[in-house]
């Protein structure tokens, strides 16, 4: 019997184990597992031909042509498409930046999530992946639907939704080398040590607002070597979860709390505050809105114009926090905003927010605004910067972060720049 080559054994076999039923898919997720794990193509290869042999004659036989896949069955079978086109890619371990499993649910619908992040070459070819995942994806019929896009000329990611829930999440990055090391656990991650800062050297703190609405962009900032904040906005879709996640990987974590702003056309969001509101009611949304962030260490306001600039009303909700032991940074999105000097009032540790980001939300603007946050934080000591959950946001932080550092600007929590009042 001719022996079989490694490639056309494994297309082979994701052609026939695409269209198994669920109970095999599992045999497949285990020697998955082995090929992942390290173990070599040669050692597995007569275990392959016999797993292909006897999946190739139960299909002939037409075993479970009738049987009615269930959306699990159906997951299973999408890891399974993804994992061959990984390999028909010639992408393997050392390639995974990161990769992570978490428990969703919708109705009746239970199923495990997959996020993976792919360190590619330069010239990897975004139009080859997404041709073998459309190969890959079709068998499994119109239920599955996946959406390809070229976020920048770096970065390349592929959703795939079945029966409109979103299933699997993959990112390919060009970073011209593979990842020599372990796939890290993001659930796992050790908390870093924030280093100490010697004295007079200048300081930055960078929190990144609106979190809990692009889980694949904070998913991201995330995985970012730097003490970066993040402000999660209370009742947000992924906001909990992702708190969960930035507490683990030692990240200092706040509370984005909707305010009314000036523009009654502009709505801030569930859990939001307005200046029509007594102050019970106030207390009440406000309490609520602190419970639904775990880990919570400050708060700081998400738009707000308007309330911000009623000192009672801020008054009301500073008690709130200065009764729980947080901070407040204000995020002055008004020249008018009483946030800063009521919190300065009520004795409690404040900042107010030096720079934004992103405000233009221009990749070339957002340089420019990392540039005038480094000139500020030498020249006064200090500066706090606020942004948000884009691509060109992500792409700066990048670029703009091992600069900063290299220039002897030190990234700390806000926690280390907001002061009481003497």
């Amino acid at each position: 019997m001719p022996r079989r080559s490694h490639h056309g054994l494994l297309e082979r076999l994701g052609r026939v184990l695409i269209n198994a039923p669920a109970v095999q898919l599992f045999v497949l997720s285990i020697l998955g597992l082995f090929i992942f794990a390290g173990v070599t193509l040669v050692g597995v290869n007569a275990a392959f031909d016999k797993l292909a042999d006897k999946y190739e004659s139960q299909k002939a036989a037409g075993a479970g042509d009738e049987e009615q896949e269930d959306f699990h069955g159906m997951v299973m079978k999408a890891t399974v498409a993804a994992y061959d086109a990984f390999i028909r890619l010639s992408l393997g371990k050392k390639n995974f930046i990161s990769k992570y499993e978490a428990p969703r649910e919708a109705g009746d619908r239970q199923w495990s999530y997959s996020f993976w992040e792919l360190a590619v070459p330069d010239d990897f070819v975004f139009d080859e992946a997404r041709s073998i995942f459309a190969q890959n994806l079709r068998p499994l019929g119109r239920a599955v639907h996946y959406e390809a896009q070229e976020l920048d000329t770096k970065t390349f990611f592929i959703n795939i939704d079945i029966e409109g829930l979103n299933t699997h999440r993959v990112f390919f990055t060009r970073t011209g080398a593979e990842i020599d090391k372990d796939v890290p656990d993001v659930l796992a991650m050790k908390t870093p040590e924030i280093p100490k800062v010697p004295a007079g050297a200048p300081r930055v703190a960078i929190i990144i607002d609106d979190i809990g609405h692009r889980e694949f962009l904070e998913q991201r900032l995330l995985m970012i070597d730097a003490p970066l904040t993040f402000s999660v906005l209370p009742h947000s879709p992924y906001g909990r979860e992702f708190a969960e996640k930035a507490l683990r990987a030692g990240r200092e974590v706040m509370l984005h709390i909707p305010m009314e702003p000036k523009d009654p056309n502009i709505k801030p969001g569930a859990g939001g505050l307005f200046v029509h509101m007594n102050d019970d009611e106030i207390r009440r949304i406000a309490a609520d809105d602190l419970r639904f962030v775990p880990g919570v260490r400050g708060v700081n306001n998400h738009m707000g114009s308007r309330f911000t600039s009623d000192a009672e009303k801020m008054r009301v909700v500073l008690d709130l926090v200065r009764s729980q032991n947080l901070y407040f940074v204000d995020s002055w999105t008004a020249g008018t905003s009483q946030g800063y000097k009521v919190a300065k009032e009520m004795g409690l540790a404040t900042a107010r927010r030096n720079v934004f980001l992103d405000h233009d939300p221009g990749y070339d603007s957002i340089l420019r605004q990392f540039d005038a946050l480094a000139r500020m934080a030498k020249k006064q000591g200090e500066a706090i910067a606020i942004g948000h959950p884009n691509t060109n946001t992500l792409q700066a932080l990048r670029v703009k972060l091992p600069e900063l550092v290299k220039a002897g600007i030190h990234i700390v929590p806000p926690s280390q720049l907001v002061k009481k009042a003497p």
